[in-house]
């Protein structure tokens, strides 16, 4: 089969395509029934059908794929040839193993419902968690500001906006990351847009390089390229705009520090290393979610762990975990029941999600 003339087509759960090839059982559901219109490898239009209530998304196609092969507990293994690779992640949501069903800000946290509206709890400061109607295949909540995109593609903000940072631009999005001031998102052709902030350091002008995911800090930006490789610009007083080196598998960025997942599961960190952000424990990641003091990382068990400072209350339950992510002082995780856990500092209620079900982004 080949990726420029073929359609994928599976049914895969609890499974998805690591953006580098390989699989990664920890965010559910990203194959397809079949592949509509392609562009530079990607399926833009992909229906889930029942397991996913039919909805859209956007899934790398697959070179070298032979066929797939029911596993144990109805889980499809699908077997590459030798040299098969995932095509580019560029634009493809799927490329980030930390794509967020919640997304965990400075007083507030949101969430993407399994109908695909979102909710939002916490502080409702600017109105920063009072989404609008709609359905969403993304969010992301800032510190003053939430983003979110919706299944056509477009972006939509809400909350503070002194700086333009919900105002976003036109455009067909896959992806959007808020932060401070401003915010940043990965377009569908993969090139990465931002906007607000006075853009002091250079934090809303991303460099012209094809994206798969980017992730907005205080004032510093790090993205995924799609050869792996991590590009950062923004403010670097402390060298959280100044990554190592190698293939990553996702990044993302705090209030003045980075972390990321190499491509053989170990996190690394780099900028200000206060309250032990840079002591990640041993061990594989599936992802990892950076806060303002502390981190928080999924391993490939599907339990969390945290490092840095703690806060009352803030051990995450023993529980699996899809995808977990860490805010200003408190962290939420999705769990593979479709529930949402919250842990660390509730101060007007930011860490006491809703008793629904929510999905991971589409």
């Amino acid at each position: 089969m080949s990726a420029e003339d073929t359609l994928l087509t599976c049914s895969v759960l609890n499974t998805r395509l690591d953006p580098h090839g390989g699989l990664n059982h920890r965010t559910p559901s990203v194959c397809c029934g079949s592949c509509g219109s392609t562009q530079k490898g990607l399926c833009l239009a992909c229906s889930y059908g029942n397991e996913m209530n039919g909805r859209i998304k956007r899934v790398p196609k697959i070179s070298g794929l032979r066929h797939p092969i029911a596993g144990p507990a109805g889980l499809l293994v699908i077997v590459f040839m030798a040299t098969a690779v995932v095509a580019s992640g560029i634009g493809s949501p799927d490329s980030r193993s930390d794509s967020p069903a919640v997304s965990a800000g400075r007083g507030q946290t949101c969430g993407v419902r399994d109908d695909g509206s979102i909710a939002c709890w916490g502080d409702d400061y600017s109105g920063r968690a009072t989404p609008p109607e709609g359905q969403f295949t993304y969010v992301s909540a800032g510190d003053y500001h939430s983003c979110g995109v919706r299944d056509d593609g477009t972006i939509v903000c809400w909350g503070n906006d002194d700086h333009g940072q919900a105002t976003p631009p036109k455009g067909r999005f896959v992806s959007v990351s808020a932060g401070l001031a401003h915010a940043c998102g990965v377009t569908r052709d993969g090139s990465a847009a931002c906007w607000g902030g006075a853009n002091t350091h250079g934090q809303a002008t991303p460099p012209e390089d094809p994206f798969a995911s980017v992730s907005v800090g205080d004032a510093h930006v790090c993205g995924l390229m799609d050869d792996g490789s991590i590009a950062c610009w923004g403010n670097d007083d402390h060298g959280q705009a100044t990554p190592p080196e190698g293939r990553f598998a996702s990044v993302d960025a705090g209030g003045d520090h980075t972390c990321g997942v190499r491509d053989d599961g170990s996190v690394v960190c780099w900028g200000w290393n206060f309250f032990g952000r840079f002591a990640p424990p041993e061990g594989r990641f599936s992802s990892v979610s950076v806060g303002r003091q502390h981190n928080c990382g999924v391993r490939d068990n599907g339990s969390v762990e945290c490092w840095g400072l703690r806060y009352r209350g803030s051990g995450p339950p023993e529980s699996r975990f899809v995808s977990v992510s860490a805010g200003d002082n408190h962290a939420c995780g999705l769990m593979e029941d479709g529930f949402i856990a919250c842990w660390g500092n509730n101060q007007s209620g930011k860490a006491q999600p809703p008793r629904e079900r929510f999905s991971p982004a589409r």
